[in-house]
Order: structure tokens, then C-alpha cells, then sequence
């Protein structure tokens, strides 16, 4: 949600405060200040509504996001019980199956320890890619 959108929501009220002040200062609301009255509220309104509108955007993506990760999550668990019975079959023991793979994931776990500065980096960058295309749209 974009910081800017609430400043300008009060800076908006300040502004129909204003003019409110000099309103009953001058007596009698001339109508073109109560259109001018109702345009900066409604412009108010616009950016109150923009901003629900993008922070909802932004909430069901992520909640298809999540989905997505529970989705794949459940099946990489089921490939890799899958691979470990395989190569426990071809290995005449399922625990010896279990073994291979888990050594597989220990490798990668040091492989992304050793790498951690440059993975990290890359997915900063597509963070701020991310972040950035949708504040643009």
C-alpha cells in the first residue's frame, strides 16, 4: 500500500477544513464553494478506494501465491518419497533409498550455504522487480 496515499488523504481534510473556515467567514456558502467542497472530498474518496483496491490486488495474489507453494510443496514430498522407494528397490533396502536422497538434499543445503551472498542478491532483485512493476501498473 502506497504511504503517500494516506498523507494525501489528510492533507485533503486539512484542505476541506480550510476551506470550511473561510466559508463561514464569508456568510453565505456561494455554491461554487460547496462543488469545490464536494470535488476534493470525492478526490479523497478516489484515493481511499485506490488504495483498497491495490492493497487487495497485492493480498490475493499473495494468497494464490501461498496456494502455489502448498501445492508444489506437497507434490516435491511425494516425488522425493517416490524417488527414495526407487532407489531403495534398486539398492535391495528402502532405507538405503532414503539415505541417497537425504545425502542428495544434505549436498544442496551446504551448495546453498556456500552460495548464500549470491542467491540472496538475485532474490533481492527480483523482489524489487516485483514490487516495482506493480507500483508502475
Amino acid at each position: 500500500m502506497n504511504h503517500s496515499n494516506g498523507s494525501r488523504g489528510c492533507l485533503i481534510k486539512q484542505k476541506i477544513q480550510n476551506l470550511d473556515i473561510i466559508v463561514e467567514s464569508m456568510g453565505a456558502k456561494p455554491p461554487i464553494i460547496e462543488q469545490l467542497k464536494e470535488y476534493v472530498e470525492t478526490i479523497g474518496r478516489r484515493l481511499k478506494y485506490q488504495a483498497i483496491d491495490e492493497s487487495s490486488g497485492i493480498i490475493a495474489e499473495m494468497v494464490i501465491a501461498l496456494i502455489m507453494i502448498v501445492l508444489i510443496l506437497i507434490t516435491f514430498i511425494l516425488f522425493n518419497i517416490t524417488l527414495a522407494l526407487i532407489f531403495g528397490h534398486w539398492l535391495g533396502s528402502t532405507w538405503k533409498g532414503f539415505v541417497v536422497i537425504t545425502a542428495f538434499y544434505a549436498l544442496s543445503v551446504v551448495l546453498a550455504r556456500l552460495l548464500r551472498e549470491s542467491l540472496q542478491d538475485q532474490l533481492i532483485r527480483l523482489f524489487i522487480k516485483k514490487v516495482f512493476s506493480k507500483i508502475k501498473s
